[in-house]
């Protein structure tokens, strides 16, 4: 059992991995426990459960066994599902909450495109090891317009709405800060990587901090008591 080997990866990121683990958990406690438990909720739902998972697998490979090129090439694996997961689940919730049919459109279209995109590029390499930073920028500027466009429509449909009372805002705009911090980082992931690996884990503090905090925006969406309902709150 390589306990030594995950505490000092914890350590190294002042154990915010855990915190993100945790705020994950409490979200799919939390969607578990309502009475009403919607499409748009279920996503966020979703999306926890497969940030859980996939945390759970990385972090599990590393107790029961040393490094080798079977575990890396499982952790490879794993981010890209998670990757189809999280975009999927944030564009599905964006678009549960826009007006336009048109928009409701693009963000469909933008999830069916990304799916073979990331295929593409995870099964043309099969024994790579490495994260394709093209998957991660796409992802992360799709969902930053996804994000922006939802507040720009909430913004000039509804300019007298008090946004704090709105359950989805609280969500996307965790998305919005979630992929405007790890976006940049993951540009250059891979060189931090192999040529600054202590920088990379100082980095690597933000990614796990901006988890941890869309997982706390999450169950403010779901507070208990309430109902999504594509952005109308009403009583449990």
């Amino acid at each position: 059992m390589n306990w030594e080997y995950l505490i000092e990866r914890a350590e190294k990121v002042l154990y915010t991995n855990i915190a993100a683990d945790i705020t994950s958990l409490l979200v799919i406690v939390l969607y578990f426990s309502r009475r009403n438990k919607t499409k748009p909720v279920m996503f966020l739902a979703l999306m926890a459960v497969g940030f859980l998972l996939q945390s759970l697998v990385v972090e599990g490979l590393a107790v029961l066994s040393a490094k080798t090129e079977l575990t890396r090439r499982i952790s490879h694996d794993s981010l890209y599902v998670y990757l189809l997961v999280e975009l999927t689940c944030c564009l599905l919730f964006i678009r549960s909450h826009t007006r336009s049919a048109t928009a409701k459109k693009i963000l469909l279209a933008g999830i069916i495109l990304f799916i073979p995109y990331t295929l593409y590029y995870w099964l043309s390499n099969p024994k790579a090891t490495d994260f394709n930073s093209n998957i991660l920028t796409a992802e992360g500027f799709l969902i930053i317009l996804a994000c922006v466009y939802f507040f720009y429509e909430l913004l000039t449909g509804r300019p007298d709405k008090n946004l704090f009372t709105e359950p989805a805002f609280w969500s996307i705009s965790g998305m919005l800060v979630l992929f405007t911090v790890i976006t940049p980082v993951f540009l250059l992931v891979n060189y931090f990587i192999h040529n600054r690996e202590a920088l990379f884990y100082r980095l690597f503090i933000a990614n796990n901090i901006a988890y941890s905090l869309l997982f706390v925006t999450f169950m403010m969406t779901m507070g208990p008591g309430k109902k999504n309902t594509g952005g109308k709150v009403q009583n449990g």
